[in-house]
């Protein structure tokens, strides 16, 4: 908690501490800045509850994927386009569990088991050359291609790295140790070797393995564990190119590697980092992000201009980050299970149910803010009469003491809400809980020195 010291409480006087703005990392004169947090935003000074999860509904329906949000690792939604004039689509829902295991969903919920294509798995989406979508996953154990009329189409290559993307109508995969595939234009299935169709381009080593392949404004960046490459992919492919690009940071994690605003944001040994097609620079350092060094998986998504990647830190455990497109800020919430990004949305499996993330959604693990201790500037015994919050919706309120521990729940009524506490002791532990609807823009104490 963060207070201006010059704010003391004088003895056998009555005084009034104004606290008119909250910040999770920053420290501001008349601020009061997080203890701890969970799933809480700031922004101007104003705590709010962070991203939720709410229903997703496709034609109106409720999908049902029969699978525990634990057993789940991630679940992808498409909207198929069946027709080259665009005007017919055909909606479907794709999970995969824990086994690894990936199964297809149709609007009336009916489920199909495809294959067991892998733990770790990544997708791209293409169309053919008469407009039609195309989705293909890949995985440590198969590639398919899966059709909008339900058909799912193996791709007969073996030894394949789970990482995909599509550029300029091909979609390019990674065979072992690390060689590019790329496929005919207009043929997200046709890797055939010709001279300007389908083929393949060795990739360095010294980096370590592929972790990514991105489509960044028509360009495709190759990620390894130790550096970036350039490949610039051409409409024919004897002029592709691939050039490398300076990189001293830590090792980069599979599956933290995604397009955020006109960049690139992943997760790597050492923090975060954003890249613009020309060099990768550290960022949100406030947020002391300290992930795992092994064992480290990674899934990430954008919602509302935000950037979700679920990942394991040191201190906080399993988490998901939410950060801002200004590079400095964000939040850490509860793990949001079955994550995965796609058809710009953010996407995952609440209790059962294909949900999707959004601000104003439920937050399962609640939104918590811990202002700290409040001493109001000295060690005396004082009576804590008041407090008085500004904002707007419903949370409630913890106070502690020196031996006792007193909880309120409040909605603003005209945008106050008020706590007659008359309560005794050296120093006040004061905590939220917010509802989604939540919005407290101050606080202030009503103290007396005894």
């Amino acid at each position: 908690m963060f207070w201006n010291r010059k704010s003391e409480i004088k003895k056998g006087k009555m005084q009034t501490f104004v606290y008119d703005g909250f910040s999770l990392f920053d420290e501001k004169d008349g601020w009061i800045t997080a203890k701890d947090s969970a799933a809480c935003a700031c922004e101007d000074g104003v705590l709010r509850s962070g991203l939720g999860t709410d229903t997703f509904f496709a034609d109106g329906k409720t999908f049902f994927l029969g699978l525990h949000e634990e057993k789940t690792k991630g679940v992808y939604f498409f909207d198929f386009v069946r027709n080259e004039a665009q005007l017919e689509t055909k909606k479907a829902v794709f999970c995969h569990d824990t086994d690894g295991v990936l199964y297809r969903y149709d609007v009336d919920g009916e489920r199909t088991k495809i294959d067991n294509i892998g733990k770790v798995i990544d997708f791209a989406v293409a169309t053919n050359r008469v407009m039609e979508m195309r989705v293909i996953f890949v995985g440590e154990n198969a590639c398919f291609e899966a059709w909008p009329d339900g058909v799912i189409q193996p791709i007969r290559l073996t030894d394949l790295l789970p990482v995909a993307c599509a550029c300029k109508n091909r979609i390019f995969l990674v065979q072992k140790p690390n060689r590019l595939m790329y496929s005919e234009a207009g043929d997200p299935w046709d890797f055939s070797s010709t001279i300007d169709g389908g083929g393949s381009l060795r990739l360095p080593t010294e980096y370590g393995k592929v972790v990514a392949l991105v489509n960044l404004e028509e360009v495709v960046y190759v990620f390894f564990e130790r550096g970036i490459s350039r490949f610039e992919a051409d409409a024919a492919a004897r002029n592709f190119k691939m050039k490398p690009i300076a990189y001293s940071g830590g090792e980069i994690f599979a599956g933290s590697v995604g397009v955020f605003g006109k960049g690139i944001v992943f997760l790597a040994a050492d923090g975060v980092y954003r890249f613009d097609g020309n060099k990768a620079e550290k960022g949100y350092k406030k947020l002391n992000i300290q992930p795992k060094r092994t064992g480290q998986v990674c899934v990430q998504a954008t919602c509302n201009n935000q950037y979700l990647l679920s990942y394991t830190d040191v201190n906080k455990g399993e988490v998901t980050l939410v950060l801002h497109a200004d590079g400095e800020q964000g939040y850490f919430t509860w793990k949001i299970l079955g994550l995965t990004g796609c058809d710009g949305r953010a996407i995952c499996n609440t209790n059962g149910v294909l949900s999707e993330v959004m601000e104003g959604g439920e937050v399962l693990g609640g939104c918590y803010f811990d202002c700290g201790s409040f001493d109001f500037g000295n060690k005396e015994r004082k009576l804590l009469r008041k407090l008085r919050f500004t904002g707007e919706g419903t949370f409630s309120c913890t106070v502690g003491n020196d031996t006792t521990i007193r909880s309120n729940g409040f909605t603003f009524v005209d945008g106050v809400a008020e706590w007659t506490l008359k309560e005794r002791g050296r120093t006040f532990n004061v905590s939220f809980m917010l509802r989604e609807d939540a919005k407290i823009r101050s606080m202030t104490a009503e103290v007396e020195s005894l």
